[in-house]
Protein backbone atom coordinates (compact mmCIF):
# COMPACT_ATOMS: atom_id res chain seq x y z
CA UNK A 1 0.00 0.00 0.00
CA UNK A 2 1.34 3.36 -0.94
CA UNK A 3 0.08 5.94 1.55
CA UNK A 4 1.12 8.78 -0.74
CA UNK A 5 -1.04 7.60 -3.64
CA UNK A 6 -3.63 5.50 -1.80
CA UNK A 7 -2.92 2.67 -4.24
CA UNK A 8 -2.76 -0.94 -3.11
CA UNK A 9 -0.87 -3.50 -5.19
CA UNK A 10 -0.78 -7.07 -4.00
CA UNK A 11 -1.89 -10.63 -4.71
CA UNK A 12 -3.11 -9.67 -8.17
CA UNK A 13 -5.19 -6.79 -6.81
CA UNK A 14 -4.70 -3.14 -7.66
CA UNK A 15 -7.04 -0.48 -6.33
CA UNK A 16 -6.93 3.21 -5.67
CA UNK A 17 -8.50 3.58 -2.24
CA UNK A 18 -8.48 7.40 -2.46
CA UNK A 19 -11.04 7.17 -5.24
CA UNK A 20 -13.34 5.03 -3.09
CA UNK A 21 -16.13 6.53 -0.99
CA UNK A 22 -16.10 6.03 2.76
CA UNK A 23 -18.89 3.47 2.36
CA UNK A 24 -16.90 1.57 -0.27
CA UNK A 25 -13.81 1.53 1.96
CA UNK A 26 -15.89 0.38 4.94
CA UNK A 27 -17.45 -2.37 2.82
CA UNK A 28 -13.99 -3.51 1.72
CA UNK A 29 -12.69 -3.63 5.30
CA UNK A 30 -15.76 -5.53 6.55
CA UNK A 31 -15.46 -7.96 3.64
CA UNK A 32 -11.83 -8.66 4.55
CA UNK A 33 -12.73 -9.12 8.24
CA UNK A 34 -15.65 -11.43 7.43
CA UNK A 35 -13.45 -13.50 5.16
CA UNK A 36 -10.89 -13.81 7.95
CA UNK A 37 -13.58 -14.66 10.53
CA UNK A 38 -14.68 -17.61 8.38
CA UNK A 39 -11.38 -19.29 9.26
CA UNK A 40 -11.34 -19.19 13.06
CA UNK A 41 -7.98 -20.95 13.23
CA UNK A 42 -6.44 -17.94 11.47
CA UNK A 43 -7.81 -15.26 13.84
CA UNK A 44 -4.87 -15.05 16.24
CA UNK A 45 -2.12 -15.29 13.58
CA UNK A 46 -3.99 -12.71 11.49
CA UNK A 47 -4.30 -10.38 14.50
CA UNK A 48 -0.57 -10.79 15.17
CA UNK A 49 0.26 -10.04 11.52
CA UNK A 50 -2.00 -6.96 11.48
CA UNK A 51 -0.45 -5.70 14.72
CA UNK A 52 3.01 -6.31 13.27
CA UNK A 53 2.16 -4.30 10.15
CA UNK A 54 0.61 -1.53 12.24
CA UNK A 55 3.72 -1.31 14.46
CA UNK A 56 5.82 -0.60 11.36
CA UNK A 57 3.67 2.36 10.31
CA UNK A 58 4.27 6.00 11.21
CA UNK A 59 3.26 6.60 14.82
CA UNK A 60 0.60 9.16 13.84
CA UNK A 61 -0.95 6.55 11.50
CA UNK A 62 -0.81 3.96 14.30
CA UNK A 63 -2.80 6.27 16.59
CA UNK A 64 -5.28 7.06 13.81
CA UNK A 65 -5.85 3.35 13.16
CA UNK A 66 -6.51 2.70 16.85
CA UNK A 67 -8.92 5.68 16.98
CA UNK A 68 -10.86 4.09 14.12
CA UNK A 69 -11.01 0.74 15.93
CA UNK A 70 -12.13 2.51 19.13
CA UNK A 71 -14.83 4.42 17.25
CA UNK A 72 -16.03 1.25 15.51
CA UNK A 73 -16.35 -0.48 18.89
CA UNK A 74 -18.21 2.54 20.33
CA UNK A 75 -20.74 2.31 17.49
CA UNK A 76 -20.92 -1.50 17.66
CA UNK A 77 -21.69 -1.36 21.39
CA UNK A 78 -25.25 -0.30 20.47
CA UNK A 79 -25.87 -3.40 18.31
CA UNK A 80 -28.85 -5.65 19.22
CA UNK A 81 -27.66 -8.99 20.57
CA UNK A 82 -28.43 -12.66 20.51
CA UNK A 83 -26.27 -15.58 21.62
CA UNK A 84 -24.05 -15.31 18.52
CA UNK A 85 -22.80 -11.76 19.14
CA UNK A 86 -23.53 -11.24 22.83
CA UNK A 87 -19.87 -11.55 23.90
CA UNK A 88 -18.67 -9.22 21.14
CA UNK A 89 -21.23 -6.54 22.01
CA UNK A 90 -20.46 -6.87 25.73
CA UNK A 91 -16.75 -6.40 24.93
CA UNK A 92 -17.51 -3.36 22.77
CA UNK A 93 -19.60 -1.85 25.59
CA UNK A 94 -16.74 -2.31 28.06
CA UNK A 95 -14.29 -0.64 25.68
CA UNK A 96 -16.74 2.22 25.04
CA UNK A 97 -16.85 2.90 28.79
CA UNK A 98 -13.15 3.81 28.81
CA UNK A 99 -13.11 7.58 28.75
CA UNK A 100 -9.88 8.38 30.55
CA UNK A 101 -7.55 7.41 27.73
CA UNK A 102 -7.68 9.93 24.85
CA UNK A 103 -5.79 9.22 21.64
CA UNK A 104 -4.70 12.66 20.45
CA UNK A 105 -3.84 13.56 16.87
CA UNK A 106 -0.21 14.68 16.98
Amino acid sequence: MSHETGTYHGKGITMNTREMTIEERAELIVDILQNAANYRSDEKPLAEAIAGQLKRQHRTLQAGSIRIVRDVLNQYAETPTDLRNEGAVKFAKRVSEIDDCPIPFI
